[in-house]
């Protein structure tokens, strides 16, 4: 459904109506649980399917309106920011709780600074975190139905300035310092698998073996190697 916010006789009709049909039925009987459905939809075949294009289908359905493969999609600003704190092993993952700091009263001069998942941020009208602004989160003064999803210049800089995720790569590189991981390239296959989920490939290998070599400081090294993976548009895209 491309016209999320518009389910009216101007809205585009939906490309798989008896799939929303089905969905719609599971999620009554399945005592309108919105966590069964997305379980549902997540295990399914299509759901998982690669990004990868094919040639004979990308030539009759450019726009992937069929669903014959996943569409390569920016990670949402919660999920970007929650990833990296897993991977520094700095996330707090307790459950439940109030969002805002007991005694705010307020939001002028809030301070972000939790390192809960971020579905428990604060959601305040007039000031949001940065790294909510730069990921595009919806405005709270609005009703959105679907976010916009932009790859801009500004979110690369972020990523490459900002303290958090300087602080965070320092975190991750101590993490995996202190691991049982002795050898090198088995540490670089491990950062790349936890960050990108993917191997690296022999020349990314080859680039920042040859790196790691070269430096005295060790935390300084994985610090800017983390950092670097935290800032790769890899890092913030699905495939």
């Amino acid at each position: 459904m491309t016209s999320t916010d518009n389910f009216g006789h101007t809205g585009k009709p939906p490309t798989h109506s008896k799939l929303l049909d089905n969905l719609a039925h599971d999620f009554v009987e399945n005592e309108w649980s919105v966590k069964v459905l997305i379980k549902k939809i997540m295990l399914s075949r299509t759901y998982q399917l690669s990004s990868t294009p094919g040639p004979e289908n990308q030539a009759k359905d450019p726009e992937n309106k069929l669903l014959w493969k996943q569409n390569r999609r920016r990670l949402e600003a919660e999920a970007i920011r929650d990833s990296i704190l897993t991977i520094s092993g700095e996330l707090d993952s307790a459950k439940g709780g109030p969002s805002i700091r007991p005694g705010t009263k307020t939001e002028y001069g809030y301070k972000f600074d939790t390192l809960r998942r971020s579905i428990y941020f604060p959601i305040l009208r007039n000031t949001l975190p940065e790294f909510m602004q730069v990921f595009d989160f919806a405005d709270p003064n609005l009703v959105t139905g679907k976010r916009n999803s932009s790859s801009v210049a500004t979110q690369a800089l972020f990523l490459m300035n900002n303290p958090f995720v300087h602080e965070q790569s320092k975190a991750a590189a101590k993490k995996l310092i202190e691991s049982s991981l002795n050898d090198e390239k088995e540490k670089i296959t491990f950062a790349y698998k936890t960050s990108l989920g993917r191997m690296p490939n022999s020349r990314e290998q080859e680039i920042i073996y040859d790196f790691l070599r070269n430096q005295e400081n060790p935390l300084n090294a994985w610090t800017h190697v983390f950092h670097g993976l935290f800032s790769s548009i890899d890092f913030r895209h699905v495939n």
